[in-house]
């Protein structure tokens, strides 16, 4: 994926990330999605201070997600 220039390993500022109905903004991509593989750092997301996160070994990670599209009329 990084040959394909798909994949960038950059250090994450939160204050860059934009984020709106349409798409995700971050610094000079505009994507549909982001995934966070911050692993423990995460802790200190403020687009996660809400979530109740517990450290482990990382091991396992298991996301399921259910994305309901808009119907427009």
């Amino acid at each position: 994926m990084k040959s394909k220039e798909k994949l960038k390993q950059v250090t994450f500022e939160a204050n860059d990330l934009q984020i709106d109905d349409n798409c995700v903004r971050y610094r000079d991509i505009k994507a549909k999605h982001i995934v966070f593989t911050q692993g423990v750092i995460l802790t200190h997301n403020p687009w996660f201070s809400q979530v109740p996160l517990h450290q482990t070994k990382g091991e396992l990670m298991i996301i399921e997600v259910k994305i309901c599209k808009k119907k427009h009329h």
